[in-house]
């Protein structure tokens, strides 16, 4: 099985053992939110702020099942050799 990640648009195939390894990795983590605070407390409306992340929040994984996986390696395969320049 191969596990799905989205990963700024573009879909990244993970071992179990990958994907734990960035789950763990991102676990202590924080991210820089871009807040709305509206103008009475900025004049751009908004304000960063360092915020804990959350990752049961922020990783969305999607499964690939190894038959699918494998017809999916045999197709990349064919289209390779038949498109070598591509």
């Amino acid at each position: 099985m191969k596990l799905v990640l989205d990963i700024g648009g573009n879909k990244v195939l993970l071992s179990v053992e990958a994907a734990d390894k960035i789950a763990s990795a991102l676990a202590d983590g924080e991210w820089l939110e871009n807040k709305y605070v509206g103008r009475d407390i900025s004049p751009t409306n908004y304000v960063n702020l360092i915020s804990p992340l959350q990752i049961t929040d922020t990783l969305k994984f999607g499964a690939m099942d190894d038959d699918s996986y494998g017809a999916l390696q045999l197709a990349t395969k064919l289209f390779r050799e038949k498109y070598p320049e591509k």
